[in-house]
């Protein structure tokens, strides 16, 4: 639609098509494999079950859940002093979590004991 070539500068050609002259500019970049599979996934989702919507396709509740889990009872509890040592307190806490914290949904168990279909905790506290 628009022609660098025409007569016509840009700037006029895009005012008289309705369109921000930004677009004129825009060059599309190539999707990322990764995101054309996860797209896929998506589209058979919904194409399995058009009934859902797409809210109750993406609901993310339990990872909502979960980090906040980590937020009130380890993020916001503690001063770290460095990017290194939040990493260590939270990978810590996301073992203590896994392995060794018992959930309700769960019985009383932890993730890990469910998972790995173990009769007790994984790791020491």
């Amino acid at each position: 639609m628009i022609d660098p070539t025409h007569k016509l500068p840009i700037s006029r050609q895009t005012k008289l098509l309705g369109l921000a002259r930004s677009t004129a500019y825009y060059q599309p970049k190539p999707v990322a494999d990764s995101d054309l599979a996860l797209m896929a996934a998506m589209d058979r989702l919904h194409l399995a079950y058009p009934f859902m919507g797409s809210r109750a396709l993406r609901d993310n509740v339990l990872i909502e859940r979960f980090w906040k889990t980590i937020k009130y009872q380890e993020v916001y509890l503690k001063a770290y002093e460095s990017t290194s040592d939040a990493r260590a307190n939270i990978r810590r806490f996301i073992d203590f979590y896994n392995a060794v914290r018992g959930h309700s949904s769960l019985q009383g168990q932890p993730p890990d004991c469910i998972y790995f279909n173990n009769t007790g905790a994984a790791i020491a506290a």
